[in-house]
């Protein structure tokens, strides 16, 4: 897709189909994660033109994602989040928000900054205020692994003491919710707590 000398207004046409596809939805919405990769690789939306003539140009991927039409595709990040998860396109992803979120305000801040992240932190589906903590309070590491794909976002912020652990554990089936209770404390350790309530020493 990546051609430095395309013209400004044959790359516009390129963006508005892409913007087409994710407000049309459908079966189409099958090829945005790799579109919109495809873009940010290229560089096109950086500069473009619109159909009006006017030449549109953005800093950040993310402003192209969000911003008004027709100069962006009105689309909530979260939307793109969810489109994106499970393909081989996710990493690619995080690893574009990671680089280009702002860190969240730091403690004694900005209020209304804390409390956007508190609410999107609130919200599973929702991974940019996982990173705007992480590049606040410095997690370089957990940022490195989700760029390289070696950790989900999830697992960052499980990391870095946002978010506890947690297991679905099934009620219909005493076996299989011994065995989920076994995979995440051992079986010395649930063997000893059967014991101390059962009154009896491991």
């Amino acid at each position: 897709m990546s051609d430095p000398t395309l013209p400004l207004k044959n790359r516009g046409k390129l963006i508005g189909m892409i913007c087409n596809e994710i407000h049309d939805g459908g079966e189409a919405l099958d090829n945005i994660p790799a579109s919109l990769v495809k873009l940010y690789e290229s560089g096109y939306w950086r500069e473009f033109e619109i159909y009006n003539g006017t030449v549109v140009r953005h800093e950040r991927f993310i402003d192209l994602i969000t911003g008004d039409l027709p100069n962006g595709f009105r689309t909530p990040l979260a939307f793109i989040d969810k489109l994106m998860r499970g393909t081989k396109h996710e990493p690619k992803w995080q690893a574009i928000k990671a680089e280009e979120l702002e860190p969240a305000a730091k403690h004694g801040g900005d209020r209304a900054e804390q409390a956007r992240d508190t609410l999107l932190m609130s919200h599973h589906d929702n991974t940019e205020g996982i990173l705007r903590r992480l590049k606040r309070d410095g997690h370089t590491e957990q940022l490195a692994a989700i760029t390289a794909g070696e950790m989900s976002v999830n697992q960052a912020a499980i990391s870095a003491g946002y978010r506890k652990r947690r297991a679905s554990i099934p009620l219909d089936n005493v076996k299989a919710a011994i065995d989920v209770v076994v995979k995440h404390f051992g079986n010395a350790e649930v063997l000893a707590d059967v014991m101390r309530r059962m009154g009896t020493d491991a």
